[in-house]
């Protein structure tokens, strides 16, 4: 994997492989005052919009999400009071992850780009997201978020990544 980094994130919650000429971005003052510690990694962007990987660890002591299952009931099933319309949710899968249980979860929405313009182009986009629980207390997201148009190709180097993750709490 020489087309891949090393990443460890601020606090030493977990290390992982992501793409190396994909842009890093790490807010370590907002991780540690929000506890969630982690950075997002910029990719190409198809139809104008950038996909993007994001790794985050969210501390037992996180401000909104102060368990692994709240989190995934408000960002892997549609909300019943604020439906969207063209947003898709898939099955939520029990995973195995390096020898962890793990949730599998996948959803279809859009952007507007641009998103302040006067006809926006409607770009359908893919989510795909693995949650593991912490044996400590947290959780970890690993994140992909693409155009729909790129998923297969990204998802193939989310999954490279994936395999490398390593919880070190």
């Amino acid at each position: 994997m020489s087309d891949f980094a090393d990443f460890t994130c601020d606090g030493k919650y977990f290390s992982i492989k992501y793409p190396a000429k994909w842009g890093k971005s790490e807010n370590i003052t907002t991780g540690r005052t929000y506890k969630e510690y982690g950075a997002v990694f910029q990719g190409p962007e198809k139809e104008g919009v950038f996909a993007y990987l994001s790794f985050t660890y969210y501390g037992k002591d996180h401000g909104r999400f102060d368990s692994y299952q709240k989190y995934l009931k408000l960002n892997a099933y549609p909300d019943k009071d604020l439906p969207i319309a063209g947003e898709k949710y898939y099955t939520v899968k029990k995973i195995k992850l390096n020898g962890a249980q793990a949730f599998d979860f996948t959803q279809d929405t859009f952007k507007y780009v641009p998103p302040d313009g006067v006809n926006p182009k409607k770009v359908s986009i893919r989510v795909r997201k693995i949650l593991i629980p912490s044996q400590v207390g947290g959780f970890f997201v690993l994140e992909l978020n693409t155009p729909i148009s790129s998923y297969t190709g990204n998802n193939i180097i989310f999954e490279k990544s994936v395999k490398t993750f390593k919880a070190l709490i």
